[in-house]
This record gives structure tokens, C-alpha cells and sequence, in this order.
């Protein structure tokens, strides 16, 4: 009885991982898993995506943009099993409307700059609204899920930051905190020592 989109659940089939049969509003009967459906992966027979793509190729007349572009890519590194990195982006897929690129562009709206790329904000979370932005290069790379970010003062940066800002080697920051332990106040504040050759 449960509804997820335009399905509703009406008998639980079992299996690993769990499938339900589903009834979706145009009336296909679909078996669909479980966590599919509680993570809005799936919300519809089909039906939906058949019906956005038509919208999306005879409205936005944008398929030579760079909006168009990155929205492309973004499906492409998400749903593609061939793209390189497709494992770790296979988890961040956008919901089902995002398909239709008027959805998407109505959303995040034109990139300000053309330097400037599509950046989920939470690395953690998926595509989606509320978690895309136009960023930077630096903003980009400042984002990545294997920046250090460090903590002084009460304002937290990445690693890379502190170095620029106190002028201290970034290679040394590193042993520093990662390899000595030190604390932050200790490791930004204690002067490199440089040695003197003779």
C-alpha cells in the first residue's frame, strides 16, 4: 500500500536484495527492489523517464550549452558502468525528474562564469536539489572527500589554505599533523626551521 512516486507497493516478492511488486498510475506492473524505491531511485515503471526525455528534447533547445553539457556528464559518470569512476558515483545519482533538463536548469539556473563547473556541495549526498552549485576549480578541489580540512581559531579550511595563509610548506603541515600528530595551534604556529647548508 505504500506509495513511492507514481508506484504503489502491493505485495512484497522477497529475494536478496528484496523485491516488491509495484502498480504504477499509467498501469504497468513492475518488480522492483526495495531500496530502489526508499531512496527515490525509482519512481515510476518507466513511464516518467519516457515522458521527461520527450519534454526535455522538444523545450529547452539548450543541447549545445554548457549547462547541457555538465547535466549530461553528471547522468554519464552516475549511470554509466564504462565511466572511469562510475563505482564511486553510481550512489550520487540525481532523482528521477532531473532527467529532464528544464527540471535541472530551473534549479541550479545558468552558470555565472565559464569557468566554472556543476559541484555537488555534500560529497556524501547525491545529485539533487539543494546540492549543486556552479564552483570554482579551487572551490571544486577544496571539496573533494580527501581534503584535509584543518581547524584553527575556530575557522576551519583545507590543509592547502593554512599553507598560503601562514606560509608554511604544505609538505611540512602534513607531517605535522598527519604524521606527528600535532595539533592544529601547535603545527600553524611553530616556525618552519630552515637549514642552512655550508
Amino acid at each position: 500500500g505504500k506509495i513511492f512516486g507514481r508506484l504503489t507497493v502491493v505485495k512484497r516478492l522477497g529475494g536478496k536484495p528484496t523485491r516488491y511488486l509495484c502498480v504504477c498510475s499509467c498501469g504497468n506492473v513492475k518488480s522492483i527492489e526495495g531500496t530502489l524505491l526508499t531512496r527515490s531511485r525509482t519512481r515510476s515503471c518507466g513511464c516518467l523517464a519516457i515522458e521527461l526525455r520527450s519534454v526535455n528534447n522538444s523545450t529547452h533547445r539548450k543541447s549545445t550549452s554548457s549547462e547541457y553539457k555538465a547535466w549530461r556528464a553528471m547522468w554519464t559518470r552516475c549511470t554509466n558502468p564504462n565511466y572511469d569512476h562510475y563505482l564511486t558515483y553510481k550512489d550520487r545519482t540525481p532523482p528521477e525528474e532531473w532527467r529532464n533538463f528544464a527540471v535541472f536548469y530551473a534549479h541550479i539556473g545558468p552558470k555565472p562564469s565559464p569557468e566554472l563547473s556543476l559541484d555537488r556541495i555534500d560529497n556524501e549526498r547525491p545529485y539533487g536539489p539543494g546540492n549543486v552549485r556552479w564552483a570554482t576549480d579551487v572551490e571544486q578541489n577544496n571539496n573533494r572527500s580527501n581534503t584535509r580540512l584543518v581547524t584553527f581559531r575556530g575557522e576551519t579550511q583545507p590543509i592547502t589554505y593554512w599553507a598560503k595563509k601562514t606560509g608554511i610548506r604544505l609538505s611540512t603541515l602534513h607531517d605535522r599533523i598527519g604524521r606527528y600528530g600535532w595539533s592544529a595551534e601547535r603545527a600553524l604556529t611553530t616556525p618552519a626551521v630552515e637549514i642552512v647548508r655550508i
